[in-house]
């Protein structure tokens, strides 16, 4: 299983055998979903978007938007508890090991830790240990288009080559296509 890094939790909260990951495929049934699913008590009714995992796993930071608007919070979903983040954030990122919070403001970028986030309940001890980044008031680019050009090109030939749905292109030389 690609997905399995060893340390997911059961059900009973302990951490799994991380050879179960090698020898069982994993497998996601949509059918009759949901039958399945679980109200989660203390979130509040909202439209929710934007769901990252951070930390350890035990906390997610969602969107959420209701009638005042929109509004990142974290959700601790083995202890029951919701913090508030930011209010109308433009984008949230996660680093690859789910440790660092980038998250984008009218304010600039702030990066947060993610343990800072999973363990502190308090919104201002949370803003508090961020560091805030603000982007310069003018920017200078420059851009090669020709080289951007070949750049989307060559990341184009990359991804039909990556997935296409027959893995011998029916036959097609690739690289000869590529470099017409």
């Amino acid at each position: 299983c690609p997905f399995f890094s060893g340390d997911e939790m059961n059900a009973a909260g302990t951490v799994f055998d991380p050879t179960l990951g090698q020898k069982y495929p994993t497998k996601i049934s949509t059918k009759n979903i949901e039958k399945r699913s679980v109200v989660v008590p203390f979130v509040d009714r909202a439209r929710y978007e934007s769901m990252y995992i951070i930390g350890s796993g035990a906390t997610i930071l969602l969107n959420m938007y209701d009638s005042l608007g929109s509004y990142l919070i974290a959700v601790d979903i083995m202890q029951g508890l919701v913090t508030p983040i930011y209010p109308d954030a433009y984008d949230v990122l996660v680093s690859r090991d789910l440790q660092v919070v980038v998250l984008f403001t009218e304010e600039g970028v702030a990066l947060m830790s993610a343990q800072t986030i999973a363990e502190t309940p308090d919104q201002d001890a949370i803003l508090g240990q961020a560091l805030l980044w603000l982007p310069p008031e003018t920017w200078t680019v420059k851009v090669n288009p020709r080289e951007e050009w070949m750049q989307m090109y060559d990341e184009g030939m990359r991804t039909m080559r990556d997935n296409f749905y027959d893995p011998n292109l029916h036959g097609v030389d690739w690289l000869a296509v590529t470099e017409r």
